[in-house]
């Protein structure tokens, strides 16, 4: 599974290893660092539905949660996809509402990049060219021009 996520062959597993991944991976049972690790793996085996679910859970289940840093790392890198997959989607009301349960993290210089790139989608959905174009500024002068050419740009 690792190897199929690093080397790019996701989309080459079978439907039956797809489910026995996520049979596999995902207990739901306390949000814990395993968890989110192994949501983090089978993302893209899930559908929106699946995923919608899975992260009212987490956001539900986030009050009662102990957040360190480890574990805002891979919320954050959840969310992040998340987000990209439902605007990709144009599914915007569940971007939107992944981008409210951002606003409630801590704040930390260490996810800078991350948290750059759900702005960055914000201000797509609020059709904020300006916004979007300082972003993009930002990231291209910061050495991020790869980062720049997965992004979508502005429909107006």
């Amino acid at each position: 599974l690792m190897l199929g996520i690093i080397n790019g062959k996701i989309d080459t597993f079978s439907e039956t290893f797809r489910r026995k991944a996520k049979s596999q991976l995902l207990q739901i049972g306390t949000v814990s660092q395993d968890f989110l690790f192994n949501l983090n793996l089978v993302m893209p085996f899930c559908d929106l539905e699946e995923l919608e679910i899975l992260l009212a859970y987490i956001f539900d289940q986030y009050s009662k949660y102990q957040v360190d840093n480890e574990n805002l790392v891979i919320l954050e890198s959840i969310l992040v996809s998340y987000i990209e997959r439902t605007y990709q989607e144009k599914e915007f009301e569940k971007t939107k509402y992944a981008l409210t349960f951002v606003d409630k993290l801590p704040k930390n210089a260490d996810f800078a990049l991350k948290r750059m790139i759900i702005g960055y989608y914000s201000a797509l959905l609020d059709k904020d060219s300006a916004q979007v174009t300082r972003i993009r500024n930002f990231l291209q002068k910061n050495g991020y021009s790869t980062v720049i050419s997965k992004l979508p740009k502005l429909i107006n």
